[in-house]
């Protein structure tokens, strides 16, 4: 036995919530989803694939900049994807109705039924 040992990985947090409906539970995640720090970030698992059929998966959307930046994962799972401006406070060039009305727009382009989000007189 060598005095060397590997160095520990940790793993990736659960995502449950109190909505929660399925749990899917696997083993440790692969180099490649620790990496991505995503689940079944490996180009070959079939994960997101299968969902995605099941499902019926349309696109795929990232919230934000921050989101964005891994899209070329996301890409290898054969359905459009797109960016939306972050939700968050800090995107404060971006006002409510503005925001809203870009989720529409790309929600409404693949297929998906929308409101007519309210009208705004904040024109940023």
């Amino acid at each position: 036995m060598s005095d060397r040992q590997a160095p520990r990985l940790q793993g990736l947090p659960p995502v449950v919530g109190p909505h929660t409906r399925l749990l899917v539970l696997g083993s440790f995640p692969s180099v490649a989803s620790l990496r991505a720090q995503q689940y079944y970030a490996h180009p070959h698992n079939h994960f997101w694939t299968i969902l995605g059929t099941l499902w019926g998966l349309r696109a795929i959307a990232h919230n934000g900049g921050e989101s964005w930046r891994h899209a070329r994962h996301t890409r290898a799972l054969g359905v459009p994807v797109e960016r939306l401006p972050s939700t968050s406070p800090a995107n404060a060039s971006w006002s409510l109705a503005r925001k809203t009305a870009a989720w529409a727009e790309v929600l409404a382009r693949h297929g998906i039924p929308v409101h007519a989000p309210p009208q705004s007189t904040d024109a940023r």
